[in-house]
């Protein structure tokens, strides 16, 4: 019998074992996928090239393999966002302060809150604003660091 790390499809998650998938809890994914963890660190390719010193150059592919399951989205289940484990005080804490970044962003110049929206919350490369504005990428990341600052100042301030 041969049993693969688990899958998330569709919110759901999956055990694929000799080449057919089983539905299974999250719980069951979880065990599952830090029992494949282990097993990638301890084979071979996890062995040290030098054995008398224990060095090995370790290949950025083999971290990846570590971190990341290869599920479809690349995502290990224990990073995944557990939505019902948020607590109300979470909630509370979390609406105060995107409201209190709200407040600040809309004490900023037009400008600047037009760099941090496209930036922060359209997702923009500074280098994609910067052509947008006609201004050089160098510019650009000044400007970007001269606005945090200042809202950083404002959050000190209160």
């Amino acid at each position: 019998m041969y049993v693969e790390h688990p899958y998330k499809f569709n919110d759901k998650f999956y055990a694929k074992v000799d080449g057919k998938f089983y539905e299974i809890t999250r719980e069951v994914a979880k065990a599952m996928l830090s029992a494949y963890r282990n097993e990638i660190y301890r084979s071979k390719k996890w062995q040290p090239e030098d054995p008398e010193t224990m060095t090995r150059k370790t290949k950025w592919t083999e971290l990846l393999d570590c971190v990341f399951s290869e599920n479809t989205d690349g995502i290990g289940v224990q990073d995944l966002p557990d939505e019902g484990q948020r607590s109300v005080e979470d909630l509370v804490i979390l609406q105060a302060e995107s409201a209190e970044l709200h407040q600040n962003i809309a004490k900023l110049s037009e400008h600047e809150q037009f760099i941090i929206k496209s930036i922060y919350f359209d997702g923009m490369k500074q280098v994609e604003l910067a052509k947008i504005l006609g201004i050089s990428k160098v510019r650009m990341s000044q400007k970007v660091s001269a606005i945090l600052k200042k809202m950083r100042k404002m959050y000190e301030m209160g």
